[in-house]
């Protein structure tokens, strides 16, 4: 494939559905560690039936719960938001690129037919 051809559809499909995902992916963890349902997981009633699993899940439960732990996965969903804008910018600037490229005139590349 040279390198002023369009990618294959699927290939620029496959670019848009990774950054679909991604983009829904960092929503879902932006908005769902500040609801009631972020307390109520699997995740955060870990516990165990010694007394070392209980401290455990004790001290799990205060980081879990902690505005700073919900602070950080937030972060990673803004992060998976970042990712998914460049994906979606890079494959733009990519199009307009090749679709400069491949209009222009054969004179102007350099490229004349004699």
């Amino acid at each position: 494939m040279n390198p002023a051809a369009p990618p294959p559809w699927h290939h620029v499909l496959a670019r848009l559905l990774f950054a679909l995902f991604l983009c829904e992916l960092g929503l879902f963890l932006i908005i769902f560690p500040w609801l009631d349902a972020w307390a109520t997981n699997r995740f955060a009633t870990f516990g165990g039936g010694t007394l070392a699993t209980a401290d455990f899940a004790s001290l799990w439960r205060r980081i879990w719960l902690s505005p700073y732990f919900r602070g950080a996965i937030s972060g990673l969903g803004f992060l998976n938001i970042y990712i998914s804008l460049i994906e979606v910018f890079s494959m733009r600037r990519r199009v307009v690129s090749s679709g400069e490229e491949s209009s222009a005139p054969d004179e102007a590349r350099g490229d004349s037919i004699e």
